[in-house]
C-alpha cells in the first residue's frame, strides 16, 4: 500500500504523451482528418481552416526533414501543397 507522498504504477508525463503523438503522426490520417473537418464548410471557412492545416503539415515536413526521413518528407510536402492550394 503506497503512502501518501508515494506514486503506484509508473508516472507518465502529458508532455510525453503529446510528443510521442507528434512524432507517431501519419500524412494520410493527418488528411483524412483535415478533410473531415473542412467538409462541410463554406468555402472561406474552409479555406481558412485549409491554410492552418498546411502550416501544421509544413511543421511535420520540417521534421521528417530534420530526421533525414525523405519519404516521410515528400509525403508531408504533398500534403502541405494539397491543403495550401485548395479551391
Amino acid at each position: 500500500m503506497p503512502f501518501n507522498n508515494e506514486v503506484s504504477g509508473p508516472v507518465i508525463d502529458d508532455h510525453d504523451v503529446k510528443v510521442s503523438d507528434v512524432m507517431d503522426k501519419d500524412a494520410s490520417e493527418f488528411l483524412a482528418e483535415a478533410i473531415a473537418e473542412i467538409q462541410d464548410k463554406p468555402i472561406a471557412t474552409a479555406k481558412r481552416i485549409a491554410k492552418q492545416k498546411s502550416l501544421t503539415a509544413g511543421l511535420y515536413e520540417a521534421q521528417a526533414n530534420m530526421n533525414n526521413d525523405r519519404h516521410e518528407r515528400q509525403k508531408w510536402g504533398k500534403v502541405r501543397w494539397s491543403l495550401k492550394t485548395l479551391r
